[in-house]
């Protein structure tokens, strides 16, 4: 009788930018509840994260793959008649399909030819890759090379251009993380062969506090009888932290006591904006309101030592794991309107939704939930019933792999069938760096 081994699946994380993002912490809280004795995981992550640490004491294989990203900028793009080129309609889609292809040969091609190594070096029966269509185009197309049906998570709501297109139908399923991210691919007229909107699930177990709100707020010098209110997420302008600082300096005047934690690491491409958001903190005095924690590892402890979690992206969230963080520890959550949002946060009933990019609003949110124990004890129960209700991670989990194209075992034993795609190949020198279990 021949022997059932788990299908090898090779997981594909490209976020870079040195914070560890809502795209990372799904794919963290996917492994810890899939069932290894049906499949094993892989994972390739673009740059060193915190996360790898934790993959390999789960005996999971990681790669850190360097991928060479070219300079979006050029020359031309300081010159008044290449810009009114680009703003025709004609020789505007013209120009952008000229620079699609450009990126292709100088970007994403070296990099898909490293991949098709390490694809046949690991031989898996499936390549799950955690971005988009656009992020992951490298892997889309050394997927397609190697013949390994490939899953795209996306989580976004980026431009795809004509070569994302071609090389998404190539892709066996779609899965995109809300409702309104599938809405926008099809406006993009971007499809796999099959496409499916699957939320995200939370590890109830793994996102819990370690110790009570009293202990957290004593190491923050915040005492229980002073209202508390904070975002999480690394700072990047879309995030909108100035909103939250701007609102502060209206809920003040109402609240002097008010403090405000401000949680997460600086993104790569976020200096400047938090020089910005720390200049205006210090030009109106908000050092004793505004707290800046940077990157946390407990961010379940400060969370659950809130009032209100806030979420005030000023462009559309596709998803919002953190909202769901903060609903999960049963807090009263204010969120913005747009994105993926709307479809787990229903204004009134589990949280606050106001318009992104407007302090005034989000100030009056907090003041009415500040003011307000029962409602804030209200929307916080509420919220919580809806995450155990509909974002188990028992049942994302489940939905995941139901839509793999592949069997929970596999169909053949790799140790008596050797398909010619799985011939080894050496790794270039230096083209990747292996961190295998212990």
């Amino acid at each position: 009788m021949q022997n059932k081994t788990p299908a090898r699946v090779l997981y594909i994380e490209s976020s870079v930018g040195g914070v560890m993002g809502g795209s990372l912490t799904g794919l963290q809280h996917f492994l810890r509840g899939i069932d290894r004795r049906q499949y094993e995981p892989i994972v390739v992550l673009y740059e060193e994260k915190p996360l790898k640490a934790e993959l390999v004491e789960l005996g999971i294989s990681v790669h850190i793959f360097r991928k060479q990203q070219r300079g979006r900028y050029h020359p031309l793009q300081k010159v008044e008649v290449y810009k009114r080129l680009r703003r025709q309609p004609a020789t505007g889609n013209l120009l952008q399909a000229g620079r699609a292809l450009r990126l292709f040969f100088q970007e994403t091609l070296p990099a898909t030819f490293s991949l098709v190594r390490l694809f046949r070096q690991e031989r898996p029966d499936l390549i799950h890759v955690s971005n988009n269509f656009h992020a992951n185009l490298d892997a889309i197309v050394a997927a397609w090379l190697t013949r390994i049906p490939c899953v795209c998570h996306v989580k976004g709501f980026q431009k795809f251009s004509w070569l994302d297109r071609l090389f998404a139908r190539s892709v066996e399923v779609g899965i995109c993380m809300t409702a309104a991210v599938r809405r926008h691919c099809e406006e993009q007229q971007i499809s796999a062969k099959r496409m499916l909107v699957i939320y995200d699930g939370l590890d109830l177990d793994g996102f819990r506090p370690t110790q009570d709100s009293a202990a957290t707020r004593l190491q923050l010098g915040i005492s229980l009888e002073v209202p508390l209110v904070g975002i999480v997420g690394h700072i990047q302008g879309w995030k909108g932290q100035r909103v939250v600082v701007d609102a502060i300096r209206e809920v003040r005047s109402i609240l002097p006591e008010i403090r405000c934690l401000i949680v997460g690491g600086v993104h790569r491409n976020g200096a400047e904006y938090a020089e910005e958001i720390h200049r205006l903190v210090k030009e109106h005095g908000l050092e004793q309101n505004i707290i800046f924690t940077g990157f946390r590892e407990d961010v379940p402890n400060l969370v659950a030592a809130m009032d209100v979690l806030i979420h005030s992206s000023v462009a559309p969230e596709p998803f919002g794991r953190v909202i769901l963080e903060g609903m999960a520890l049963g807090k009263p959550v204010i969120a913005t309107n747009i994105g993926g949002v709307p479809e787990f946060v229903e204004d009134g009933r589990t949280g606050k939704l106001v318009s992104p990019g407007h302090p005034q609003a989000l100030a009056e949110a907090l003041v009415g939930l500040l003011q307000s124990s029962l409602l804030r004890d209200r929307l916080g129960k509420n919220g919580r019933l809806e995450v155990l209700r509909r974002f188990s991670l028992d049942r994302h989990v489940s939905e995941i792999c139901e839509a793999y194209p592949v069997p929970n075992s596999r169909r053949h034993d790799r140790e008596h069938s050797e398909p010619a795609l799985y011939t080894e190949t050496r790794l270039k020198r230096g083209s990747l760096r292996r961190r295998s279990e212990p």
